[in-house]
């Protein structure tokens, strides 16, 4: 199997199934387990699948990251950084956003900021289903991208 060729589609499409699992995978045990331990310190077992949804509903902004960390491999891999640039400007937006009094358009430039707050608020359903067809545009986006790209061996 090592030794048969594969397609650059194939290749890169595999990296990003398994990126993809992973992170669904990982927030599922996460919030899973966060809802274990606030279902045995509260006594109502309601917060285990409170703080399932809760943590899932994060995944289409993640993956908006992942499909632009895609689509920057495949058009140009040395700026792949920018992703990281993103990741960390929300994070920044939403922890410290409010203590430094962003505006809501600067809040509303972080794809990890459209799920809503759960478990507080509702789930911004629309707007989880609007990340995922962004995030699929741009990982379809960067598999294309990376199957024409030149690969050069220095």
């Amino acid at each position: 199997m090592l030794a048969t060729a594969t397609g650059r589609w194939a290749w890169f499409g595999s990296y990003l199934a398994v990126v993809t699992v992973g992170l669904v995978g990982l927030l599922l045990l996460v919030g899973l387990t966060t809802g274990i331990g606030a279902a045995i310190s509260t006594g109502d077992a309601a917060y285990v699948g409170k703080m399932v949804a809760a943590h899932v509903a994060h995944a289409p902004g993640l993956l908006v990251l992942l499909g632009v960390a895609a689509l920057l491999f495949g058009v140009l891999p040395r700026a792949i950084g920018v992703t990281w640039v993103i990741l960390a400007y929300g994070m920044f937006s939403g922890m410290f956003g409010a203590i430094v009094d962003l505006p809501q358009w600067a809040h509303n430039l972080s794809p990890l900021e459209h799920a809503g707050k759960p478990p507080l608020d509702g789930i911004a359903w629309p707007a989880m289903g609007i990340l995922l067809v962004i995030a699929a545009g741009l990982a379809a986006a960067g598999l294309a991208a990376f199957r024409r790209r030149d690969l050069e061996t220095k």
